[in-house]
């Protein structure tokens, strides 16, 4: 008996190689008919040619299927403006060897993003959530425990990593009347993990225009940003390629076979992963992860809530859940999740709608 459906291409495709033997060249029923009239073979024992012949073709389009490729070839390089149309394969230590460690004169050392010369203040990542199960809103009608003040998204419940591929958002942009917005979106990590990576998009006071940047926050040793590096050219070279009509990126945080956590970015440049924190020992602070939409100062302004500023749509797209028993990764399902929020005037209301086009490896908050 076939015990998942990973196994039916394994099967399907000792069944097509016994048909081909039998078969020989013969590919129509009639051919069929008469090539079966001298070869007595064990399947015309219980297939009829016509039968043969759909179960020929069945298999034969499973196997193509299975044996088409899933994720971009490791270690080949993706030029800067080529779109991609398959995923990077989720880094499996076991699988791909060792990660690529950028020496130290390649790595951001100026917190100045292109266009902006004087350097920027880093946004903080006060979780004010002390647990990661809110009570039930009708238990709560103001939930303590929230990861920001308005969220949307997915408890993540399984696994020892999260992979994601997120939209970068450049054109997200900040109205006057939010200065002192962070929106950290999308922001992901594993259940129990000591390593959250995020997208941030924040203004403050004096800020000609929103700032785009990407992170990875400790939430166990050193409670803050181990790596904040802001969105510039340099970045999105390495890091970027449009995927799915917008322009991606795609991250990963797991845990290591020594119980640490390791946060890590595909390189486009190089076809190949790169690690970006040091390694994080241990069990995280919440017992759930999350992929979602994350907010301070928009929702928790009365005057500004009234707002709700419109902003492009953000989607994560390829969401997979690593299980260190098997070694293995599979898509994000409503088995492995639970829903997050809708926390804040802005989603509670409806202006903020949230959808999962592929339940749930695949979300868009849409804000526009």
């Amino acid at each position: 008996m076939l015990r998942n459906m990973a196994e039916w291409p394994i099967a399907c495709k000792a069944l097509r190689t016994q048909y081909q033997a039998e078969l020989g060249e013969a590919r129509s029923e009639d051919q069929i008919s008469l090539f079966l009239e001298g070869s007595p073979m064990p399947l015309t024992r219980y297939l009829s040619p016509g039968a043969l012949l759909i179960a020929y073709l069945f298999t034969s389009i499973i196997v193509s299927a299975a044996e088409s490729p899933q994720y971009l070839t490791m270690g080949e390089p993706v030029p800067v403006d080529q779109p991609i149309t398959l995923p990077p394969e989720p880094y499996n230590p076991t699988k791909h060897g060792d990660l690529y460690v950028a020496p130290m004169v390649e790595r951001q050392s100026s917190n100045a993003v292109d266009d902006l010369s004087a350097p920027l203040p880093y946004p903080p990542r006060a979780i004010t959530k002390l647990a990661a199960n809110p009570l039930p809103l009708a238990l709560t009608p103001t939930p303590t425990f929230l990861p920001g003040s308005g969220d949307r998204g997915f408890w993540v419940r399984k696994g020892a990593g999260l992979f994601a591929g997120n939209d970068a958002q450049l054109d997200f942009s900040i109205p006057n009347e939010a200065i002192g917005a962070v929106i950290y979106a999308p922001t992901d990590m594993p259940r129990g993990s000591c390593v959250e990576a995020t997208t941030v998009h924040y203004r403050y006071e004096g800020f000609p225009e929103t700032v785009h940047a990407h992170g990875f926050w400790d939430h166990c040793e050193e409670q803050g940003w181990q790596v904040f590096e802001f969105i510039d050219t340099r970045w999105t070279d390495r890091y970027v390629r449009i995927y799915d009509g917008e322009l991606t990126f795609f991250h990963e945080v797991y845990q290591n076979g020594q119980d640490c956590w390791i946060g890590v970015l595909y390189n486009f440049q190089l076809g190949r992963w790169e690690e970006k924190t040091t390694p994080v020992c241990g069990a995280g602070p919440y017992e759930n992860g999350w992929t979602m939409w994350e907010s301070y100062g928009i929702m928790d302004n009365p005057e500004q809530a009234v707002i709700c500023p419109r902003f492009p749509n953000i989607r994560s797209k390829a969401i997979q859940w690593y299980d260190r028993g098997t070694n293995s990764w599979s898509n994000l399902t409503t088995s492995d999740t639970s829903q997050l929020g809708p926390y804040g005037d802005c989603w509670t209301s409806g202006a903020y709608s949230f959808r999962a086009t592929v339940p749930n490896s695949y979300w868009e908050a849409d804000t526009d």
